[in-house]
């Protein structure tokens, strides 16, 4: 099996508080205000190869107007606006390395992330 990859810190620049939820593990679940950072508890990303485990396993990011879908998929973090999709967009990182990343929420609702360091 492959490396996790651990979310540290998502910065909201988001005009809205965003809610951040890891389905898999709800420890991790916070209220991030609007131009804020928080620590989120070495969020393990979670792994998800098809739309039946995608249920269980994925993060969500929540807001008036925004909601974003979060999981690992081969080599790499998939995020879409609508659920599930085979291959979606990556927004970096690379899930057969493990790292530590963060993430910003950007004012028009994008999401990238960046490795720790």
């Amino acid at each position: 099996m492959s490396d996790v990859t651990g979310l540290q810190r998502i910065s909201n620049g988001y005009a809205a508080t965003v809610e951040f939820t890891n389905v898999e593990h709800a420890g991790n679940n916070r209220q991030i205000t609007a131009l804020t950072n928080k620590e989120v508890g070495n969020a393990w990303i979670p792994w998800c190869n098809n739309k039946e485990e995608f249920k269980k396993k994925h993060m969500k990011i929540e807001a008036a107007n925004l909601t974003l879908y979060i999981w690992q998929q081969g080599r790499s973090i998939r995020c879409t606006r609508d659920g599930w999709q085979e291959n979606a967009p990556s927004i970096g990182g690379d899930s057969n390395i493990a790292q530590s990343v963060y993430w910003t929420i950007g004012e028009n609702g994008s999401i990238t992330q960046f490795k720790e360091g």
